[in-house]
């Protein structure tokens, strides 16, 4: 990893703990690799179980679940 990498993973952990995030679903964090992998292995582990889990307790209280719908849309986005 560069130092811009590291640099950059730095600035935006310590901006969103300075930030607050009222009502936020999640605070943000920035991990940088050049393995796709790894990267689809992170993807899978803080966006796609999480979200699972947040439509699921959605459902269980009687609404539409739309965080996996969420997720999925801005990985497309991100993907092209």
């Amino acid at each position: 990893m560069s130092f811009f990498d590291t640099l950059t993973e730095s600035f935006v952990t310590n901006y969103s703990k300075n930030i607050p995030f009222e009502g936020a679903f999640r605070r943000p964090k920035l991990t940088l690799t050049s393995n796709s992998l790894m990267h689809d292995y992170w993807v899978f582990i803080s966006h796609l179980i999480p979200a699972y889990m947040s439509d699921t307790g959605l459902r269980l209280i009687g609404q539409k679940p739309r965080v996996v719908s969420v997720y999925n849309k801005i990985h497309k986005m991100l993907s092209s």
